[in-house]
């Protein structure tokens, strides 16, 4: 209808903005032997759970030839 929540532009700013943050520090993989399916529907989503295991980014770091720091 025409009656929207005020807060919902600032709710999709505040979860873009976290995921952001968290993809910075976070590199998240498939624990080794998960089935990846597609499930169509009115949008494509995955048909079974999707367990993630963390590895921090920070732990990543090397340096290049000039000798500056890179954040794998």
């Amino acid at each position: 209808g025409n009656r929207v929540c005020i807060g919902e532009p600032f709710a999709w700013l505040e979860g873009v903005l976290a995921l952001a943050t968290i993809a910075q520090r976070w590199r998240l993989t498939l624990v080794p032997g998960t089935p990846v399916a597609t499930m169509p529907s009115v949008t494509l989503r995955a048909k079974y759970p999707m367990p993630m295991t963390p590895h921090s980014r920070s732990a990543a770091v090397a340096a290049d030839t000039n000798g500056q720091v890179l954040v794998l």
